[in-house]
């Protein structure tokens, strides 16, 4: 089955509350929003904090990694992180126990 690669994510630890977790979603949700409202304008902010590389490559990497499944994975790609998640299982010889959710 074809499906995105997922080259990262964010995470929270399952024993961490709920209502922190949807907390820190929306903050990040937040961030992002604000990410690309003011993109290209922000590029100096990652020029500040980023690797020495050229402006050209700087822009094709956020490009790269921000994108439209930053704001909603959707249904595809919340299949790959599924799918990228039973890999992991069968790799290490897993099982759910029981079926929980791997998003909010």
């Amino acid at each position: 089955m074809e499906s995105p690669i997922p080259l990262g994510g964010i995470a929270i630890n399952q024993s961490i509350k709920r209502s922190t977790a949807i907390k820190v979603d929306q903050l990040i949700r937040k961030s992002l929003d604000f990410a690309f409202a003011n993109y290209p304008a922000i590029t100096d902010y990652v020029k500040q904090h980023s690797q020495t590389m050229s402006e050209d490559v700087m822009r094709k990497h956020i490009d790269l990694y921000v994108n439209n499944y930053s704001l909603d994975l959707g249904e595809e790609g919340k299949l790959a992180i599924e799918n990228l998640y039973q890999v992991f299982q069968e790799i290490n010889n897993e099982e759910s126990e029981e079926e929980e959710s791997l998003f909010l």
